[in-house]
This record gives C-alpha cells, sequence and structure tokens, in this order.
C-alpha cells in the first residue's frame, strides 16, 4: 500500500469506554465518505476487540516497531476525539501521544487532532509537552472554545493553534442514527444516572443515593443506572443500586454504541457525570443535569443551560433534588434547546471532515 492511501488513528481506543469507541465509529463513518481512498488502520490497546467491533485494520499501540512502521506508510495520523492531551491522571499518556506525533512528522507523516478536548494541564512539564505537540500538527479543532483557549494560552505562538477552530465533538456525526425524543414518557419519571470513577466517588455516591430515594417517595421516580465503562463504571453502579429502592431501579449492562439509545430514549432526565453520557442525551433529545468533575463538563453542558450543572466539589443531595424538579419542570423547553443544539452540533461535526480531506 503506497504512503499517500494510508492513515493512522490513535486515541484511548480499546479501553472498553463507551465514549471513545462512539468517536472511533463516527470518525470511521466519516473518512469513509470524506476520504474514501484512504485506508484507515487504527492503533489500539486491545486490537483484536477493535478490529472485532469496528471491521478495521488495528494492532498494538504498545508494540512500538509496529506503530514505526505504521507511521512510515502513512500520509496521515489522526488524533481521535476526547481530551487525549491532558496530564490529570497521569503524564505517562500525555508523553505517549506527544512521541507518537514528534514521530509522525519526523517521518513526514501530518498530523491531525480533531473534535478535541484540552487538559486539565496541571503541571510545568504536562503543558511543554502539550506545546510541542500542538506546535507540531498540521490541523488542530476543537470540541469547545475552553480547549482553544487553553491551547493558545499554552502555545501563544503557534501557527497551529492560531489557525485552530472550534468545532463539535466527532461523536455527533453518529447523530443521523439516533432518533429524538420529542416528548416526555407517561407515567412516573424515568431517570437515568452514569457515574465515573472520582477521588470523591463516595461522597457523590451518597449524595445521589439520597436525591433520588427522595425522589422516589415524592414522585415515585424509577431509575435506571448505565455504566459507560464496564468494569470500573459497573462497581461504582452497584454500590449505588445497594442505596436505592430494588423495585424501582434497573442496572443496565454495559451498553453498546447500539444499545445506548434505546436505553436513553426511555429515560426523562439523565444525571451524568461522563461527557459523552451528556453527549449521548443531547443526541436523543434527553435533557440532563450534568455533575462537573471536570471543566470538559461544564464546557459542555453551559451550551445548553448552566442551571443544569452542579460541580462535584458542591453536590449536595438537596441541591441535587431541587435541580432534577427544576430540569423536569422545564423538560418541554430544555427538549427544544437540546434538540436545536444537537442539529447544530451535527454540522459543525462534519466540518470536521471537511478540513481533513483538504489536508
Amino acid at each position: 500500500m503506497a504512503k499517500r492511501d494510508r492513515l493512522a488513528i490513535f486515541g484511548y481506543i480499546g479501553f472498553g469506554n463507551l465514549g471513545d469507541e462512539a468517536t472511533l465509529s463516527s470518525l470511521l463513518m466519516g473518512l469513509a465518505k470524506w476520504l474514501p481512498t484512504y485506508e484507515p488502520v487504527v492503533l489500539s490497546r486491545s486490537p483484536y476487540q477493535t478490529e472485532k467491533d469496528h471491521k478495521t485494520h488495528t494492532f498494538s499501540r504498545t508494540n512500538f516497531k509496529t506503530v514505526y512502521r505504521i507511521l512510515r506508510r502513512c500520509r496521515l495520523l489522526i488524533g481521535c476525539g476526547g481530551s487525549l492531551l491532558q496530564d490529570a491522571t497521569s503524564l505517562r499518556s500525555l508523553i505517549y501521544y506527544t512521541a507518537l506525533i514528534l514521530t509522525a512528522k519526523r517521518l513526514d507523516c501530518k498530523v491531525a487532532l480533531i473534535g478535541q478536548g484540552l487538559g486539565p494541564l496541571e503541571r510545568r512539564t504536562g503543558q511543554w509537552l502539550t506545546s510541542r505537540a500542538l506546535n507540531t500538527c498540521d490541523l488542530i479543532t476543537f470540541r469547545d472554545a475552553n480547549a482553544l483557549a487553553v491551547a493558545r494560552s499554552i502555545a501563544p505562538n503557534s501557527d497551529a493553534t492560531a489557525a485552530a477552530t472550534v468545532t463539535a465533538d466527532i461523536a455527533f456525526g453518529l447523530s443521523m442514527d439516533f432518533k429524538v425524543s420529542q416528548t416526555p414518557i407517561c407515567g412516573p419519571s424515568r431517570i437515568g444516572i452514569v457515574l465515573r470513577p472520582w477521588h470523591d466517588i463516595e461522597r457523590i455516591i451518597n449524595h445521589v443515593g439520597a436525591a433520588l430515594n427522595m425522589l422516589h417517595s415524592q414522585a415515585n421516580a424509577q431509575f435506571t443506572l448505565i455504566p459507560f465503562q464496564g468494569g470500573t463504571d459497573e462497581v461504582i453502579h452497584r454500590h449505588l443500586l445497594s442505596k436505592l429502592p430494588s423495585k424501582a431501579t434497573t442496572m443496565q449492562p454495559a451498553p453498546t454504541i447500539s444499545t445506548i439509545h434505546d436505553q436513553l430514549r426511555q429515560c426523562d432526565l439523565l444525571i451524568g457525570m461522563r461527557l459523552h453520557s451528556l453527549i449521548f442525551a443531547s443526541m436523543t433529545g434527553v435533557p440532563f443535569v450534568a455533575i462537573d468533575y471536570d471543566p470538559k463538563t461544564s464546557a459542555f453542558a453551559q451550551q445548553i443551560e448552566p442551571q443544569c450543572i452542579i460541580p462535584a466539589p458542591l453536590l449536595t443531595s438537596e441541591n441535587l433534588l431541587q435541580t432534577i424538579n427544576w430540569t423536569l419542570s422545564n423538560g418541554k423547553e430544555l427538549r427544544d434547546r437540546i434538540n436545536y443544539f444537537a442539529g447544530n452540533q451535527k454540522r459543525l461535526a462534519c466540518v470536521n471532515f471537511e478540513l481533513l480531506a483538504k489536508l
């Protein structure tokens, strides 16, 4: 295969995270439409599973000899969604992504980061690595204005960040397959819940559990727990399950891209920590309450309704119950706003591919 006919894709792929797998799926769909002559190769933590799920050539992201050989034969390297450049968890992933980008450029391979978040970047080393990575890119698009502002503050003299633009999360490209919920479900409200690991998750679980029990007592509300990442999220949701009325609560298996839509359509409201749970809710027309544990969550949710955001450190059962009730009572207006927003994001997601096609 000639160099000009191949492209490589990297990101948080093969870790069992629904949001990142949806982003990859949407990217592959867009590439088939906008760059149909290119053969994509995906770098994954779990290459067998990724190849099975996405029907594309996949190799281990940690087999460095293979990765080098792939980059040498590729014309384009694409960073697939997410907040890839961050040091909140550790520097390891940031070092890996920066090294991948720099190696690609040394091998005369163009680099594009599309639909990106950025940060948190809490260390000077992390900021320096991110600056190096951003300066090297041929194309950068961000999913929100906050990420673009951070990029320009970290790399103020970079031509790449000066030319960067705000588009949308690539996952919105999947919205063509999502049927929007227009009206609330009759009967008691059904609330979907998506939590995730966090340093103070035990307190979050306690307050969410208390608020939901009050809501069940007041309005016979029903609850659906939806773990977005198998394993880690499931442990948290089982803990929350033990605090809720058993007859009013169901716990779903970790969803797939094909099942998440149907699960969310059964809900009148979603309580979400994970960013892509909010994105999927908006694609399905479901109002949400965002538990803001990371700047990317508030950056997304405030584009729809700031009143639906609760900072995780400030969350209590009282303010959560108040926000749930406010959101349910304003459901019609919020649905209209969400549907308009999601349609606009879908159009902006296509801009990512228009720009890629021009490289």
